[in-house]
């Protein structure tokens, strides 16, 4: 039996210590899906606060650095019913709080115009004495593939094979399905698909397998396509034709270190 006047055993002191800290609760919610650059994204975190909560409000949203042994980087804060922008060069206008009165309970964020950058761990804590929580989640910002270059790669014989390419430029991994242009978008029979190298081989191939065809580059935030004119002759050579014209450049866009940059080369031959 316990002496009067002595110490609490440990599990009643576990259990008052829980039942201090537990009124302050950020709701459960699933982390953001993967998103691509140049969209928006809601960084969700809402609370609930309870009477036993009776100081200043403080939400703050910060990012783990590149490096692990830095510290947090600060990207929004709101304190003394007021919000402070984020400081982060390369973040500036475009960290906003989802609700016009975060204090009532809704501590989200939006991310607008996201750029690669961006990805990486986020942690809001919402602290009110002498309640703290803090819940941390992973953003995810992939490229989409820029529009395909598509091309007829040698000889467009009757009886000979027939080589059809695509390429894009995007976060891998990067998957390429062709179709041709018809009624049932059905390949021909002799038709092989790589859809890791984005090829297509006709074999053996006939007029028959003369038309449009499709290819669709797409990844994990999205898709492009382009399209190519296949002709097949019994002269022998015979120029394909892509929604670009022959006697131009082929123009392929790709987004690198966050800006759209247009590469532009010869002609394929």
């Amino acid at each position: 039996m316990a002496r009067i006047g002595s110490a609490a055993p440990p599990i009643l002191l576990v259990y008052l210590l829980a039942g201090w800290t537990k009124s302050l609760e950020i709701l459960p919610s699933p982390d953001p899906e993967e998103k691509a650059v140049g969209d928006s994204v809601m960084l969700r975190c809402q609370f609930t606060l309870d009477s036993a909560d009776i100081g200043p409000l403080d939400i703050e949203w910060s990012r783990t650095p590149p490096d692990p042994t830095a510290s947090q980087i600060i990207i929004i804060d709101y304190s003394g019913d007021r919000v402070y922008e984020t400081s982060v060069e390369n973040m500036k206008g475009r960290v906003h709080f989802s609700s016009m009165e975060p204090k009532n309970g809704d501590a989200s964020i939006n991310i607008t115009r996201l750029r690669s950058t961006d990805a990486g761990m986020y942690h809001c804590k919402v602290k009110k004495s002498p309640g703290s929580r803090t819940r941390p989640m992973k953003l995810e910002v992939s490229m989409k593939p820029s529009p395909p270059t598509c091309l007829v790669d040698g000889t467009q014989e009757v009886g000979k094979d027939a080589l059809l390419k695509c390429l894009s430029v995007g976060t891998p991994p990067i998957t390429y399905f062709w179709t041709k242009q018809g009624s049932t978008h059905m390949l021909p029979s002799t038709a092989i698909a790589d859809i890791s190298a984005g090829t297509l081989k006709v074999r053996n191939a006939s007029m028959d397998n003369s038309g449009v065809y499709k290819c669709t580059a797409k990844n994990r935030v999205g898709s492009s396509d382009c399209f190519i004119r296949l002709s097949v002759s019994s002269c022998g050579y015979s120029l394909a034709s892509s929604e670009f014209p022959s006697s131009r450049f082929f123009e392929t866009s790709a987004l690198a270190n966050d800006e759209w940059l247009t590469f532009l080369s010869f002609p394929f031959r």
